[in-house]
């Protein structure tokens, strides 16, 4: 079985060392960190999580999809066992903050993660089992190893021979991404481990692995991996320029340093393992420090925006009656109180255009924020747009004297809902119901409609096609306030219909003058005449019921339905 496996992995091994020799992959992806850990979910199966930090400015090669996780044994000569492939999960950009509270975030410092996991099942093993990621390459501007450019990097667990679960330590905490040169870092850099083993932390080596020609091995070089190579006169154990240097406590895992050389450079953190005294395994993480310098900058940060509906928006504009405006004062350090002194300035009125506003505040200590809200009558005046200015002073903590901050607050006359619909229309039975469609401006905020008479409550309506009917449409808006629309009518009518031929016969048919759709006009008056001019026949409300009694002949009709122009026209008898 050994030997089938020596023979299987020779096999992978040489295609891999052919493919990557035919082909140098320039998809380096500028790893900034990582680590991975296992824990033991279930007899002999391991969840594994392997952490990625790397560069997110633009030209950076995407994160590996998928990522490649081989499996050795661990014996003295580890055989290779497998390979599992993880989709990739999606990344995020993390945030680059200090505990200096003067800290400015240095330009070109973007790191993103990416956490991969999956599930493995393996036999069990009188050897143990080493888990372990390689990928290529660094950044180039890291100054503290060699040919950072074409250097890839390991991380790897060792699972040891044992008769129960085990579960790897894991790191707490990320290490701050950038560094204030010649001032003081304090970090955490404990672990914790579910088994509750003892554990021992030191500074260590991070190790190499992968490069240009192959940056993203399916099959890791075999166990023991080597470490990185360090340009003097920095090293595994002093890969950093401080004082004092960088130090980790064994016990507490607290990672203290004061940077004194601009740069970037890799750092190795390694925990121990012990349970009942007996080393059982080795967690490492390697990661980037960036050390910047951090010119001073007010810990009081200040905002301006408005508050919509209850939710802050990010502008400085603000309705008469409708909104709040709001200057937020936030700070890191809470250590003691800080004071800051308003002047009101603008053409808008305190007391009459807005509600006063202290000329005084204080952040008491322990308070991490506080903020101004300033509330704007609605006074009913035409004046247009009014301007608010705040000078705002208070003491810079990372230099002398005061720093004075100007913002500008415009307050707006809140314009009143008005709605245009067309205008009456006339529809005959059986036609298209046509569609209410107001054209409203105006108004804070959205509109909230509700139609009469039907009760929509949508931003159009259909008309209803039974009676003549007047609709309109009462509009609200976000601040509570409302306009009507004009009212349309809408007149369920069909034009008359005028026939130009009577067959007065007695016959039964078309024997009567019948003009179509008379009745819908009740106020109609209809008049006959002769060729001369004589009036044959005059009728007010006319009801399809005159028979002309005449000769054949051509004969004149006026008839005016009180709606339309007079219909004026000739129409003929026929009696035979």
């Amino acid at each position: 079985m050994a030997k089938l496996q020596r023979l299987r992995f020779l096999g992978i091994a040489l295609f891999m060392l052919l493919f990557s020799s035919s082909v140098i992959r320039t998809n380096a992806t500028h790893i900034i960190g990582g680590e991975l850990i296992y824990d033991c979910i279930g007899p002999n199966t391991y969840r594994l999580t392997l952490k990625v930090y790397r560069d997110c400015n633009p030209g950076t090669a995407a994160y590996d999809n998928p990522a490649y996780i081989s499996i050795w044994d661990g014996s003295g000569s580890p055989l290779f066992i497998d390979t599992v492939a993880i989709p990739f999960p999606g990344a995020i950009v993390l945030p680059i903050v200090s505990t200096d509270p003067c800290f400015i975030a240095p330009s070109g410092v973007c790191v993103e993660e990416a956490i991969y996991q999956t599930v493995v099942t393996l036999p069990v093993s009188p050897t143990g089992y080493i888990f372990a990621y390689q990928r290529c390459c660094r950044n180039n501007s890291i100054i503290n190893i060699l040919d950072p450019g074409n250097t890839g990097t390991t991380y790897y667990e060792t699972v040891p021979v044992q008769d129960s679960c085990n579960n790897s330590p894991r790191y707490t905490n990320f290490p701050p991404i950038a560094l204030c040169i010649n001032q003081p870092l304090v970090f955490d850099h404990s672990a914790t481990d579910p088994d509750g083993d003892s554990l021992v932390y030191y500074i260590c080596s991070p190790y190499i692995g992968a490069d240009a020609f192959n940056s993203q091995p399916q099959i890791t070089s075999a166990p023991p991996f080597n470490p990185i190579t360090f340009i003097p006169p920095f090293t595994a154990l002093d890969p950093i320029s401080g004082a004092p240097p960088l130090a980790i406590d064994p016990v507490t895992g607290i990672l203290t340093l004061t940077p004194t050389q601009l740069g970037q450079f890799v750092v190795g953190i390694c925990c121990d393992e012990y349970r009942n005294g007996v080393l059982i395994g080795t967690h490492t993480r390697d990661f980037q420090f960036n050390v910047t310098n951090c010119p001073p900058t007010p810990t009081l940060q200040f905002s301006s925006g408005t508050i919509e509906g209850g939710i802050f928006t990010p502008d400085s504009v603000f309705t008469e009656g409708c909104e709040q405006g709001v200057f937020i004062f936030s700070r890191q350090d809470t250590s003691s109180a800080d004071t800051i002194f308003i002047i009101k300035g603008g053409n808008a009125i305190e007391g009459s255009d807005y509600d006063p506003i202290v000329n005084t505040l204080i952040i008491p200590q322990g308070v991490f924020a506080d903020s101004i809200i300033i509330t704007a009558n609605a006074d009913g005046l035409d004046e247009g747009t009014d301007t608010l200015i705040l000078s705002m002073s208070f003491t810079n903590p990372c230099d002398t004297g005061l720093i004075t901050l100007f913002r500008k607050l415009y307050i707006q006359d809140y314009i009143p809902i008005v709605a245009i619909m067309d205008g009456d229309t006339t529809l005959c039975p059986g036609g298209i119901p046509p569609l209410l469609n107001p054209i409203v401006t105006g108004g804070f905020g959205n509109y909230h409609y509700t139609w009469y008479p039907t009760g929509d409550t949508t931003a159009t309506s259909n008309a209803t096609m039974g009676t003549t009917t007047v609709y309109y449409v009462n509009i609200e808006d976000d601040c509570e306030k409302a306009g009507t629309s004009t009212p349309v009518t809408i007149v369920i009518q069909c034009p008359i219909i005028i026939p130009n031929v009577i067959t007065a016969n007695d016959d039964g048919l078309n024997d009567i003058f019948f003009i179509q759709n008379i009745e819908q006009y009740p106020e109609n008056e209809v008049w006959f005449y002769n060729r001369w001019g004589t009036l044959l026949h005059y009728e007010k409300s006319y009801k399809n019921d005159w028979k002309p009694d005449v000769v054949d002949g051509v004969y004149f009709y006026v008839v005016d339905d009180k709606v339309n122009e007079p219909f004026k026209g000739f129409f003929t008898v026929f009696k035979n």
